[in-house]
């Protein structure tokens, strides 16, 4: 499911798109949501492995008007694998619809299916925060704010963000606006050199 959700994202990148992601809720949506139809996906399927031992088979079956079957159990959660798509798809969708891209001209991000794309110019970026700090985990953003008070944060996957990173200093590189990092000091050295440089300091198309 997950990867119907992804592709069905991936049909709304343009092709001058230079990085293209879910915003975090919209990431959290898509990633986690479609886990617990798998969930009873996978009892299914593990149902039908036990059955298939006769062992096993004549151990977990209860006779009787108050007992269970293979069938009627099943059934009960097939109907609730059913139940859990019926829930869980309109709501992934959703998610899956809440992205941004970043091309050489333009800021693009939509908020959810609900909303039209809002499209800004790069002279619209009033201000960039990034920020480090732990909670359980390393956790850091970079967040791009721009002329309408939108905050929008553009490092959601490491990998293609720093990938991006020279395509973004060189649109960025005519314009004035202010940086600032509003972590914890320490943070940065638990972290990656090149994402330590990236989160610290104002980009630069040299870098």
């Amino acid at each position: 499911m997950v990867q119907l959700l992804l592709l069905l994202r991936a049909q709304f990148r343009p092709p001058d798109a230079f990085l293209f992601d879910g915003t975090r809720w919209g990431n959290i949506v898509t990633h986690v949501l479609p886990g617990f139809p798998a969930i009873a996906a996978g009892l299914i399927f593990g149902n039908v492995v036990v059955w298939l031992i006769p062992p096993a088979r004549r151990a977990l079956t209860i006779e009787g008007s108050h007992g269970t079957t293979f069938k009627s159990s099943n059934q009960a959660l097939a109907k609730g694998l059913v139940l859990l798509l019926a829930l869980t798809a309109p709501v992934g969708i959703l998610g899956a619809t809440r992205y941004f891209y970043l091309t050489p001209s333009r800021i693009c991000y939509r908020p959810s299916w609900f909303n039209q794309v809002r499209s800004y110019q790069w002279r619209d970026v009033r201000g960039i925060e990034t920020n480090c700090w732990h909670n359980r985990s390393v956790q850091f953003t970079y967040t791009l704010v721009l002329s309408d008070g939108t905050q929008l944060g553009v490092l959601e996957t490491s990998k293609k963000f720093l990938h991006a990173y020279p395509a973004l200093s060189s649109a960025l590189s005519p314009y004035s606006y202010d940086f600032t990092y509003v972590g914890n000091p320490a943070c940065l050295d638990t972290i990656p050199n090149r994402l330590r440089l990236v989160l610290a300091n104002r980009p630069s198309p040299l870098r």
